[in-house]
């Protein structure tokens, strides 16, 4: 079996109801995972599945300072997203952090561009997207939180995502 992974920032409460609420009313296609920063993009490692030495290596950077600056879209695989934009200097050590001591990321990392973000609704219609992003413009959205919980999903190539527990 091939495995794929996903290394997450988990949206603390009551942000992440507030946000699971935004998602639900943007549903053009199904949220997979709760509100979370995607910080490793899905990646393939064969036996990669060391969730411990990942939030080992994360150590004092778990409490990454998290400023939401609006709201932006992106196409991404063929798909348009309205999303949070994220400003974290935090994340970005982070992530040089798990490039440089997680030897088996280093080529995932460097193949991929991240840019921080809340997915608020995915596989927007291209004739809809500049009416959700309208629309979401009326209502406001800077916000400041400690991002304290990293977590890692795994999945077989086109099934659904599970943590690792």
């Amino acid at each position: 079996m091939i495995y794929e992974y996903l290394i997450v920032g988990l949206v603390p409460e009551p942000l992440k109801s507030r946000i699971a609420m935004m998602q639900a009313r943007w549903q053009f296609r199904k949220q997979m995972l709760p509100p979370h920063i995607t910080i490793v993009p899905p990646f393939q490692v064969p036996g990669f599945s060391t969730k411990a030495s990942v939030l080992n290596q994360a150590g004092s950077l778990l409490e990454a300072r998290i400023k939401i600056q609006g709201y932006s879209s992106f196409q991404n695989q063929k798909e348009n997203v309205a999303c949070l934009k994220i400003f974290s200097p935090d994340l970005e050590e982070l992530l040089r952090v798990l490039k440089e001591d997680l030897s088996q990321l280093r080529e995932p990392l460097e193949r991929k561009k991240i840019v921080f973000h809340i997915s608020i609704a995915r596989g927007i219609p291209n004739p809809e997207l500049e009416r959700v992003m309208t629309e979401l413009q009326t209502e406001p959205f800077q916000e400041t939180f400690i991002l304290d919980k990293l977590t890692i999903y795994q999945r077989e190539i086109g099934k659904s995502w599970y943590e690792i527990l």
